[in-house]
């Protein structure tokens, strides 16, 4: 035990201790208006929980956390742990790192890699080939939703950088983590009954006065247009101004894959599971409400639907065992630090924008002096910069939560459409990459230190932020002023 410690730099200890600080004695300073002093101890344990994860390490930040925030007013430790512990979200994310550990440990994700390499259109060209990855990504989120679906891909990228012999922190593998990511936000704003979507609209419809009526088809077309603008600038950004060493995606020798791209009978077996999983998924959506199979689903839910495969693949007998072999065989594909960090990210955010923090009255007085007399793009301009930086700090929902019920309202006297000004809101109130703190994506980012250090996340997550803002404002905000 001495040994591992005396290996642990002296920054290790300054930043631990600035951590803890930040958590005990923060709520002790005089409150800043409008925040209250129990808003205070609030920020001050969430700004110490992002300080830990961003230079100690993700477990005993998260933990001191929940035990601060349990001698608040607003829960106690044992509740706390609770509600970390029981986010549907987190569950999910959970057992689903058990379903990507058996597609990589199966060699399923292999044959996918193996494919996109040895494509033609991919060989010799590593930037082509990073823009399929995205593109998969893009795909497999409208099929899976985001983090199984980003999990998946992570899967793939793997295997790929292990085909090219690639160091796990080489700066291609952390831009990659980022990049799926990143694509998967997108997609989860392409199809208007995704439930960002709905919360979205549902919220700007309450604050409008009626439901507003709006082209499924044209909202997904602009959606799509600008996914995929700001997919292709990110590639190009990663190209011409990160430009981190890609040789050895171009020296793989791809003949070595042809005979590495067929499923044996186990692989099938789980291939078939898996479209079995995705329809299941995706029946809420497929069919009507009033079919049994739609019923039978949705009382499942996405948790029982992602647990119920887990039980089948452990049941169906495969060589002797089961298809997954044991629970405690899949568990090793768990990555605790992951689950524990975005279990507390998402039990922070709760409690503060919970009442009483004064965090709410905050945001709305930062957004009333950008209400002036402006012209429609500025004013969008201008009112998606501030979403964008909030989003990075908070939940991205309690942003839209919060901004939408005040700005839908001044829609017709600005001269915009509300529909245009929801649909920004649906996709920049998602890019809440820069801290974990913004959105169970940005968790996702920087919980994977295996691959991305904390400092090159924060920089990568900055730099996407700012390609975003390009597709915001040469894209997104002129095509939805024209199209919704």
């Amino acid at each position: 035990m001495s040994t591992a410690i005396n290996k642990r730099p002296m920054s290790y200890y300054v930043n631990s201790l600035v951590a803890i600080c930040l958590m005990l004695f923060f709520g002790f300073l005089p409150a800043i208006e409008p925040l209250t002093p129990f808003g205070m101890r609030i920020l001050g344990i969430f700004l110490g929980a992002i300080y830990g994860w961003c230079t100690v390490e993700m477990i005993w930040p998260s933990f001191l956390a929940l035990i601060m925030l349990g001698f608040t007013e607003y829960t106690t430790v044992t509740a706390a742990f609770q509600t970390a512990a029981s986010n549907e979200t987190v569950l999910i994310s959970l057992f689903f790192l058990c379903i990507a550990y058996l597609i990589q440990t199966s060699g399923l994700g292999t044959v996918i890699a193996n494919k996109i390499l040895s494509m033609k259109i991919s060989r010799g060209r590593p930037w082509v080939m990073s823009t399929m990855l995205l593109l998969a990504a893009y795909i497999a989120t409208i099929l899976l939703k985001s983090t199984p679906a980003v999990l998946l891909c992570w899967t793939f990228l793997y295997s790929i950088g292990e085909a090219a012999n690639m160091p796990k922190q080489h700066k291609y593998m952390g831009l990659m983590v980022v990049g799926i990511v990143y694509t998967s936000i997108f997609s989860q704003c392409l199809i208007p009954i995704f439930m960002g979507v709905l919360v979205n609209f549902g919220l700007a419809s309450a604050a409008y006065g009626e439901t507003l009526q709006y082209s499924y088809v044209v909202f997904m077309a602009w959606a799509f247009i600008v996914g995929i603008a700001a997919t292709l600038l990110y590639i190009l950004m990663c190209k011409f101004i990160i430009r981190p060493d890609v040789s050895a995606l171009k020296n793989i020798d791809y003949t070595k894959f042809a005979d590495k791209q067929h499923l044996n009978s186990k692989q099938k077996v789980i291939c078939i599971l898996f479209v079995v999983l995705i329809f299941a998924l995706l029946s809420s959506s497929l069919f009507p409400s009033s079919w049994a199979v739609t019923k039978f689903f949705t009382k499942l839910g996405t948790l029982g639907i992602v647990m119920g495969f887990l039980a089948l693949i452990m049941f169906i007998p495969s060589e002797g065992k089961s298809l997954g072999g044991n629970f405690k065989d899949l568990a090793q594909g768990i990555a605790w630090d992951l689950i524990i960090m975005v279990a507390t990210a998402l039990t922070l955010a709760g409690a503060l924008v919970s009442d009483g923090t004064g965090i709410k009255v905050l945001v709305a007085d930062l957004v009333t002096p950008f209400l002036g007399n402006y012209s429609p793009y500025v004013f969008l301009a201008v009112l998606m910069l501030l979403v964008l930086f909030l989003t990075n700090l908070i939940n991205n929902v309690v942003v839209s939560t919060i901004l939408i019920p005040i700005v839908i309202p001044m829609a017709d006297t600005i001269g915009f459409s509300p529909v245009a000004l929801t649909s920004l809101f649906t996709i920049t109130a998602s890019i809440g990459i820069l801290l974990p703190s913004g959105s169970p994506s940005g968790a996702l980012i920087h919980s994977n230190r295996e691959y991305l250090p904390a400092k090159r996340a924060i920089w990568y997550s900055f730099l996407t932020n700012l390609s975003y803002i390009i597709v915001l404002l040469v894209v997104a905000i002129p095509l939805a002023m024209i199209m919704l």
